[in-house]
């Protein structure tokens, strides 16, 4: 089963126990990114990223590059609970 298809079977159980003014808030902030033109400018499948540097959960600075000499790279941004 392709990525996709798990994504909208999630999201379709999820509808139904989300509240729907959250849904409607949701959706709406979904259309305002869209409406900017965001999607057209992220990074698009097999482009190389631009150099940047992060801080890793030490707080010590990695970059792309020294990262990539290890092979190759996912970079996942999670907003915690803490």
């Amino acid at each position: 089963m392709s990525l996709t298809k798990q994504l909208n079977e999630v999201l379709e159980g999820s509808r139904a126990e989300i509240p729907a003014t959250i849904l409607d808030t949701m959706s709406r902030a979904t259309a305002d990114l869209k409406a900017t033109g965001i999607e057209n400018k992220a990074l698009q499948n097999g482009k190389k990223a631009p150099s940047f540097t992060l801080k890793n959960h030490l707080g010590e600075d990695r970059t792309l590059e020294a990262m990539l000499e290890k092979g190759p790279l996912v970079v996942s941004f999670y907003r915690g609970g803490w």
